[in-house]
């Protein structure tokens, strides 16, 4: 393995993983398991996909030379936007032949311009479709991040500023009407600090283990303080949209344990694609495929319980949740991999 593989092979991970998780969490939320009581709130506990993929993208993008911002924005937003658009357009005519309703302009326009995501067909076809606009953002200013970035980064006390800016205003929003820059503080600060994947991951692991062991405790500290001083919600569905200071707050808490507990975790799945072919081959497809999975997996659920009903085993799905969520996941992710592997083929030709 060459050291720019062997480099990037924990952010493949990151970035497969993240979306695994993705489908985790979907079915958790889109087939409406584990729908009341205490463990409402427990379920919310998992909502940590976003900032995962937030950070894979800022650390993606870190490593491209940007020479000329326009030529990076374009080809980006390129490779995105027009995969996008084809899977929107097919949702809505899916959305036109099974409702009747062709909305005219009034629905074509807002998918264009991802003012909105007039689209019902299938289930949960716009569900997901809120992050677009802003990764389409933070694109955009994505080569301000890195210039700032590579300004400060040698400077001890000032590089951390760009995180206090985010921490603070994603306190402020937090207690005014809800707004764009919600999302803005919360996924930037995941943005930005995507660009110290090498310093977190590869170059300064026990040093950083020692930052993140007490950045959690901060973190569940100033969790406490949330919740008790201020009436924050501990069910983090209703801190994240729009994200809060809390929303971010866990987050950080969360992804603190996860880098304290990282080689463990890389060594396992290093450990399962080798031993297990197959699953080898489905991870790989969710390290290369992941945007086209984000736009399809709406498709593969309805796949997959149509799948179920045909084989007559959708009574697995009534016995329990819990259980109900395991056989969802399990035949929903190759389902998922074999369609955005199909759908790929759209965002390769775009890059």
């Amino acid at each position: 393995m060459t050291s720019d593989k062997k480099r990037y092979e924990k952010l493949d991970i990151i970035r497969g993983g993240g979306m695994l998780w993705v489908i985790f969490v979907h079915c958790l939320y889109w087939m409406d398991l584990v729908t009341e009581g205490r463990l409402l709130v427990v379920k919310s506990f998992f909502l940590i996909e976003m900032p995962l993929m937030f950070f894979a993208v800022g650390a993606s993008n870190s490593f491209s030379k940007i020479a000329n911002n326009f030529e990076f924005i374009y080809k980006r937003l390129k490779r995105v936007y027009i995969p996008y658009l084809l899977y929107a357009l097919l949702c809505c005519i899916m959305t036109i032949e099974a409702t009747g309703n062709s909305g005219g302009t009034s629905r074509i326009l807002p998918l264009i311009t991802m003012s909105g995501f007039p689209i019902s067909v299938p289930d949960n076809a716009s569900s997901a479709l809120w992050f677009m606009p802003h990764y389409c953002i933070f694109i955009c200013i994505f080569p301000l991040f890195k210039q700032i970035y590579v300004q400060l980064k040698n400077y001890k006390f000032l590089k951390i500023l760009p995180y206090v800016i985010f921490i603070l205003g994603a306190t402020i929003v937090s207690f005014k009407q809800a707004s764009y820059w919600n999302y803005f503080f919360v996924y930037g600060f995941w943005i930005y600090l995507g660009q110290e994947y090498l310093y977190i991951f590869e170059n300064q692991i026990n040093e950083v283990k020692k930052k993140c062991l007490f950045i959690s405790i901060c973190s569940m500290g100033t969790m406490m303080l949330l919740y008790y001083k201020f009436g924050f919600e501990l069910n983090m569905q209703s801190n994240k949209f729009p994200p809060n200071i809390m929303f971010l707050t866990y987050t950080i808490f969360v992804l603190s344990l996860f880098v304290l507990l990282s080689e463990m975790i890389f060594k396992s799945v290093i450990w399962i694609k080798k031993k297990f072919h197959v699953l080898e081959e489905i991870f790989k497809i969710y390290e290369e495929c992941s945007f086209s999975i984000f736009l399809i997996q709406p498709i593969a659920f309805a796949t997959s319980y149509s799948l179920l009903c045909f084989l007559s085993l959708n009574k697995l799905v009534e016995v329990n949740d819990i259980f109900s969520v395991l056989v969802y996941f399990i035949l929903t992710v190759p389902i998922a991999a074999l369609m955005g592997k199909g759908f790929y083929v759209i965002e390769k030709r775009c890059k």
